[in-house]
């Protein structure tokens, strides 16, 4: 497959489709383990958080995998990873850093967020090589 001649829809769908793996993934994972009652609100904040992380850090990673000639699975599940942990680890730095100590707990968190940005960037991969699949020749 290549990239750079994959059509604008087909990068609208994988843009739109990719984060909802992830996000039930996510949702269910947390009302599992006790996490949160509701998965449906997990799931919802997860999706608007994978979307916020693609519209700013994605879609550079996205354009730097197609300039470069990147296109394996292992590349866009390496750069869904990189698109979250950008923001998570950072951020679960800084809120494990108070006076409890919630490191132990942090670094569960880091690798559930990191594994749902992998399933973002490898589901991203499986649409546009779906939709790049020419329709069987039946005559």
């Amino acid at each position: 497959m290549n990239l750079g001649t994959v059509d604008g829809m087909n990068r609208v769908a994988a843009f739109f489709l990719a984060p909802i793996p992830a996000a039930a993934i996510g949702g269910l994972i947390s009302w599992a383990t006790h996490g949160h009652p509701r998965p449906v609100s997990v799931a919802i904040f997860y999706l608007l958080a994978l979307y916020a992380l693609q519209l700013i850090f994605g879609l550079a990673i996205y354009s730097w995998l197609a300039r470069t000639g990147r296109r394996s699975l292992l590349s866009f599940a390496s750069g869904g990873l990189a698109m979250v942990a950008i923001v998570a680890v950072p951020y679960l730095l800084w809120a494990s850093a108070g006076p409890a100590n919630t490191t132990g707990r942090a670094g569960v968190v880091l690798i559930l967020w990191l594994v749902l940005g992998a399933i973002t960037g490898a589901t991203a991969w499986l649409i546009l090589q779906w939709r790049q699949q020419a329709p069987p020749n039946t005559s």
